[in-house]
């Protein structure tokens, strides 16, 4: 009979388990690929930006079933793409000013893409696809010119 080891993951107020996992696959976790690296912060701010391409993936469906054209959903792609370059050239022009703080535009731009695409299932028509594909496609194209 093959024995269960529990192992349980401890946070600042929450305490659950893991998974249950039998011994000889616990002892290549344990030393094969270090667990407490997946608890850490930087590990799961890290695994928040796995969102940042779910825009990308998923608005021609939306456009889809809000009943637009499929060229209509591969258009709202192509806005993206136009607004990441142009924001790219114009934040560039900005941040050698010596006034501008490129922490303060970063994290906005940040704000202002997260904020948007989380009211994302909101949108219902084409033109506030649109609009939100510039917004999103402008605060990406920021976000990377800082990274």
């Amino acid at each position: 009979m093959v024995q269960r080891i529990f192992i349980p993951i401890q946070f600042k107020a929450v305490n659950f388990p893991l998974k249950i996992i039998t011994p000889h696959i616990f002892s290549s976790y344990t030393f094969g690929f270090p667990l407490r690296i997946m608890m850490t912060k930087a590990f799961v701010i890290y695994s928040l930006y796995l969102g940042f391409f779910i825009p990308f993936n998923f608005l021609p469906d939306l456009a889809k079933d809000l009943k637009l054209e499929k060229t209509q959903g591969a258009l709202l792609i192509s806005i993206i793409g136009v607004s990441n370059t142009v924001a790219r050239l114009l934040v560039g022009f900005i941040t050698d000013r010596p006034w501008a703080n490129s922490l303060v535009i970063n994290n906005l731009a940040l704000m202002i893409g997260g904020v948007t695409t989380f009211a994302v299932p909101f949108y219902n028509s084409f033109a506030i696809l649109v609009i939100y594909s510039i917004v999103f496609g402008a605060s990406i194209g920021l976000y990377i010119k800082f990274y």
